[in-house]
């Protein structure tokens, strides 16, 4: 799919990558680290998402684990 176009897929709207917002779950991520609940975060997402919703670089870890089984 073009990053740029969104598409309709199972009555759901896509979106690509470029066009995509944090969800409510993202941002409760946020609220969990800023309160101290949570102190770092481990993801396969490396979609930009945490990044965007304003959770902080450095207690994030973005892995692809496809990637480590194909590039090794």
């Amino acid at each position: 799919m073009d990053q740029k176009v969104g598409r309709q897929q199972s009555g759901v709207r896509r979106v690509g990558t470029l066009q995509a917002i944090p969800s409510h779950g993202h941002m409760a991520l946020v609220e969990l680290q800023r309160s101290g609940t949570l102190r770092f975060l481990v993801t396969e997402n490396t979609d930009g998402l945490h990044r965007r919703s304003g959770f902080p670089t450095q207690a994030l870890a973005e892995v692809s684990v496809w990637r480590q089984e194909h590039f090794h």
